[in-house]
């Protein structure tokens, strides 16, 4: 966590920085209602404002990762993108893709874990990575397996703190992890 806050500390002037992340499934993984996921979105951003988090780190993923990037820039926060390799949103459609491109011109710090894909392993890279520069996490998980949850079951192992979106239906819970 020290090399971001550092940065942001460079940046902003102040030593108390809360940062949160996003963790969440793709639009294909369930039920995905984007307004609803927005309204609980905002509600849990400005929740997390109050506690004094000002900076929100992104995957940018389609799905859940971009309509948090969307509602973090809307609310006036601190948008940091956490790309798994450079250009990578050009595997998306363009619905996708042109909503990355519009949010992603509005973030105001860029980390990329390589230059091209190599691998499944840069989004594991990247999920490790925003969690472990995070104290809290947003997640909108529903138990499957998959990057989600991985993230989420690290971020336990981490003792981090997880907010979970309500939309969702978090699956079987059992001993911390899904």
């Amino acid at each position: 966590m020290c090399l971001l806050l550092n940065e942001l500390e460079k940046r902003t002037g102040s030593k108390n920085i809360k940062i949160c992340s996003f963790t969440g499934h793709r639009p294909e993984k369930g039920n995905f209602c984007e307004d609803e996921i927005k309204i609980e979105l905002r509600r849990k951003i400005n929740e997390a404002a109050l506690l004094g988090y000002k900076y929100f780190i992104s995957g940018m993923s389609r799905g859940f990762d971009i309509l948090a990037a969307e509602t973090v820039t809307e609310e006036g926060f601190g948008l940091i993108c956490a790309l798994p390799f450079l250009n990578f949103e050009e595997s998306f459609g363009s619905f996708w893709k042109t909503r990355y491109k519009k949010v992603f011109q509005k973030n105001i710090y860029t980390v990329s874990f390589a230059p091209y894909y190599t691998g499944k392993s840069l989004y594991h890279i990247r999920n490790k990575w925003m969690v472990d520069n995070s104290s809290r996490i947003i997640a909108y998980c529903n138990g499957t397996k998959g990057g989600t949850l991985n993230t989420v079951n690290y971020a336990i192992k981490k003792g981090k703190e997880i907010v979970y979106m309500e939309c969702t239906e978090r699956g079987r819970y059992e001993n911390g992890l899904f």
